[in-house]
């Protein structure tokens, strides 16, 4: 992914100063968080995957970086080492922003947080109801995946149809479902067979409908969202279990490479010869190089600090969305269906940018959250947008606390978007306003809440 070429020594004592407070702003304040209310923020989440993605990537290209002026990125640009430093005062500018957005409603959210809820008791408005409709949506996803309308191989033109709106609605209220059920089960403890059944054949179906998606994290996004209200209800995961997953999880890459490859030389063959095909060659190719293929890929899929230095490069030379002319629609873009406001912004820059650095738009790549902000015009807008996502993030924390069940749903749901250190703040703005209006319709139409008692702690 990144090759070398011999030039002047950059000057990496500098460059690692300039370190000492990212990981302080990143790593560090995750666990400080996490060790002081017993549960991070979701910005820490944000913070953690900021540290994996770009800081500590980083860190460990620092032998490709010294004694070089350029570097190849993606085997099609070079870009100047003279960027790092720029590359860093941005994420070091976005990591403020967000900080101190944060701190203006932090006081709020801490004193929001010790009130801890000691139970909460739920109630099904009509269970028949509630398993009628998931399985509907389950089906509906199904059916869209299959005929291409969503997934890996669909077209922006699918993309931004006047269902878009429909599409999203759905691919947001479906996890609801799971999280759901994953509160239910371990929260409750409820061992009920039907139960149990419903719940591993939704499950099941999610993670074979990611797998027909062609599209990683609609694998791993199930599991990580039965996890959290696993986790928040105080259980381990045994040691067997975290092994099997990791396993799994590092094999999807290869498995879901090869699916896509047999998608590509063969678009007429079903989705599920497809996948037979696939699996078939990764058993072909034995466990151990499939593992290696798998954690190589993983390290290359989360190292964004390469293209991320691309992308402050060609700031000027990016026409796409600037200086927040897209953020006036954000009070009702969200909302408002794309055949009522077709002008409103498209989830496309991905395939745009990969169009401005390769000359194709065969896939779509991302800068990362700190790319794209810097594409808006420059380090003032960099603060600026993070200074809003901080303000907006914790502001959803403090009306919907995680110790709530609605607030539950919401934590984990939008949980799972803090791990990604790839979309527009404006996008991810836009999805969890989605994901709250979606959800404050699901616990309204299914649950009624019967009781909350509190335990006042003081700060």
């Amino acid at each position: 992914m990144l090759i070398t070429i011999d030039t002047d020594k950059i000057d990496i004592v500098i460059l690692l100063i300039i370190c000492v407070p990212l990981i302080q702003l990143t790593l560090i304040q995750f666990l400080d968080n996490w060790h002081k209310y017993q549960q991070p923020f979701l910005l820490d989440w944000f913070r953690l995957a900021s540290f994996l993605s770009l800081v500590l990537n980083f860190l460990i290209l620092i032998p490709y970086f010294e004694g070089q002026k350029v570097v190849l990125v993606h085997n099609v640009v070079y870009v100047s080492t003279e960027y790092i430093l720029p590359a860093l005062l941005v994420i070091l500018i976005g990591l403020l922003g967000l900080q101190i957005g944060q701190v203006l409603l932090q006081r709020n959210a801490l004193l929001r947080r010790s009130e801890r809820i000691q139970n909460f008791v739920i109630e099904f408005r009509n269970l028949k109801l509630f398993y009628l409709v998931s399985a509907v949506f389950i089906v509906i996803e199904l059916f869209l995946i299959l005929r291409g309308d969503i997934g890996y191989g669909s077209t922006m033109e699918q993309k931004a149809s006047s269902l878009s709106f429909i599409v999203q609605a759905l691919q947001i209220a479906v996890p609801f479902f799971l999280v759901t059920l994953s509160i239910v089960k371990y929260k409750f403890n409820i061992s009920d067979f039907r139960f149990n059944c419903f719940f591993y054949t939704l499950l099941s179906l999610q993670i074979l409908i990611g797998f027909f998606s062609g599209m990683k994290e609609e694998i791993i996004t199930p599991i990580v969202l039965i996890s959290i209200p696993y986790i928040l209800s105080g259980r381990l995961i045994r040691k067997e279990l975290f092994s099997i997953c990791i396993i799994f999880i590092v094999l999807l890459y290869p498995i879901n490479n090869q699916y896509r490859f047999v998608q590509n030389n063969q678009p007429e063959m079903a989705k599920s010869d497809a996948f037979k095909l696939a699996m078939l060659q990764i058993i072909e190719d034995g466990l151990s190089e499939s593992l290696e293929t798998g954690a190589d890929s993983y390290q290359g899929r989360i190292s964004l600090f390469p293209i991320f230095l691309y992308s402050i490069q060609e700031e000027p030379n990016w026409k796409q969305y600037k200086y927040f002319d897209r953020y006036a629609y954000i009070p009702f873009a969200w909302i408002v269906p794309r055949f009522f406001l077709p002008s409103k912004p498209t989830a496309d820059t991905g395939k745009k940018f990969y169009y401005m650095t390769t000359g194709n738009k065969s896939t779509s790549i991302t800068p990362s959250t700190f790319g794209w902000a810097f594409f808006e015009g420059g380090y003032a807008p960099v603060f600026i947008a993070f200074f809003i996502f901080g303000m907006f993030v914790m502001l959803v924390e403090v009306f919907f606390r995680p110790y709530t069940f609605l607030g539950l749903i919401i934590y984990s749901t939008v949980l799972i978007s803090m791990l990604k250190v790839e979309a527009d703040i404006y996008f991810r703005i836009s999805g969890i306003l989605q994901t709250i209006l979606i959800g404050l319709i699901y616990v309204n139409i299914f649950f009624k809440i019967q009781k909350i008692y509190f335990i006042q702690h003081e700060m």
